[in-house]
């Protein structure tokens, strides 16, 4: 490791946002390098000092107002991030998707008007004198005429009944 990338790690270790695998290399590198090691060193104690020297200074009354307001002003700049993000990333996608549904829409109406059709779909009537044909003309083969009569009256009745 550089010694620029451990001193950008030394600032990531010595305000506590080091990535572990970060962190080992930084451990190797300061064992190795004697300036780094210095560096770190004089940032930790600096850091140490400060914080023992300032933490408790703020009085209770104004840390309370200074909270209300900081964490109003993070809540107000959290809205206004979500709202920049809407604009910027959901809405032009939006209009994207809307242009797009209206697109597909035509297609499918153009496909189903272009396309003709295979066949058209017998409904049960046809289908029924379609099959009562076919029985009259068998009927006809038999003898007699009223057999035939009888044969075609039962026959149709049992078609329509399926049918209705």
């Amino acid at each position: 490791m550089k010694c620029k990338k451990a001193k950008k790690l030394i600032s990531y270790q010595i305000d506590g946002q080091i990535k572990a695998n970060d962190l080992s290399e930084l451990k190797n590198h300061l064992l190795l390098c004697p300036h780094c090691n210095k560096e770190y060193k004089e940032l930790f104690d600096y850091k140490n000092l400060f914080k023992e020297t300032f933490d408790d200074v703020t009085p209770p009354a104004l840390s309370s107002r200074f909270d209300r307001v900081f964490y109003r002003r993070l809540e107000e700049q959290t809205i206004l991030q979500k709202t920049n993000i809407l604009e910027k990333f959901i809405l032009p996608y939006k209009r994207i998707w809307a242009k797009a549904g209206i697109l597909v829409t035509a297609a499918v109406l153009i496909v189903t008007l272009i396309i003709p059709k295979n066949k058209p779909m017998e409904t049960p009537l046809k289908m029924a004198e379609s099959n009562l044909s076919t029985l009259i003309e068998s009927a006809v083969a038999k003898s007699n005429e009223t057999e035939v009569k009888n044969f075609v009256d039962l026959q149709a009745k049992e078609i329509l009944q399926n049918f209705l």
